[in-house]
């Protein structure tokens, strides 16, 4: 046996990053919602204050489809091959500028839940890349316009506090005011009044 050393000569090689896919929808929460570029949209109007997330998950082009089909129909999940999960970041913009960047989870997804303001907006999103996959960006928007809502405002007198303590004078008893539909960033007072 011989166990002389020897000697190899290096071999080259050279990794090309895969194409990417973004998959982006926003869900409209509260409405049970989910709008997709080139498919449904919120249409023309979206009250003010709507929750509106913005989900991205980028896979490599490979297995866009069935990734996409994973995150619509969980009982297809079985179709989506195995890969290594993209990194870094991906950007959701809106009328032409950046309103978030995010970083993806280990998962290749991004969130963000976005607080727009009254009139019209054009969705995109866009990856940045990384060392495995391409940049990618979804030139498809997603459009709708954010109008001023009509807020709902609801109140009760509570009787309980006055049958806890019925020396408290008729007047001073609790008015309980009920946020329904009034959008988390509404402005302005409330007056009230006392009937004689």
């Amino acid at each position: 046996m011989n166990n002389a050393p020897s000697s190899s000569t290096p071999v080259q090689v050279t990794v090309t990053p895969e194409s990417s896919a973004i998959d982006f929808n926003i869900v409209a929460r509260g409405q049970d919602k989910i709008y997709e570029p080139g498919g449904t949209s919120p249409g023309a109007s979206v009250d003010y204050g709507a929750q509106m997330l913005l989900s991205a998950a980028v896979a490599p082009t490979s297995q866009a489809v069935a990734l996409e089909a994973c995150l619509t129909n969980v009982g297809s999940c079985s179709a989506v091959g195995t890969y290594t999960d993209p990194t870094g970041v991906v950007s959701f913009i809106d009328n032409g500028a950046a309103i978030s960047t995010s970083l993806l989870s280990l998962q290749g997804e991004a969130e963000f839940n976005a607080p727009f303001v009254l009139g019209a907006h054009s969705v995109t999103v866009s990856y940045g890349g990384d060392d495995s996959y391409k940049a990618a960006a979804n030139p498809a928007p997603i459009a709708f316009t954010v109008v001023q809502d009509a807020p709902q405002i609801l109140y009760s007198w509570s009787s309980d506090y006055y049958t806890v303590n019925p020396s408290m004078p008729r007047g001073n008893r609790r008015c309980s005011l009920l946020r329904s539909r009034i959008p988390r960033n509404t402005t302005g007072s409330m007056a009230g009044f006392q009937r004689p």
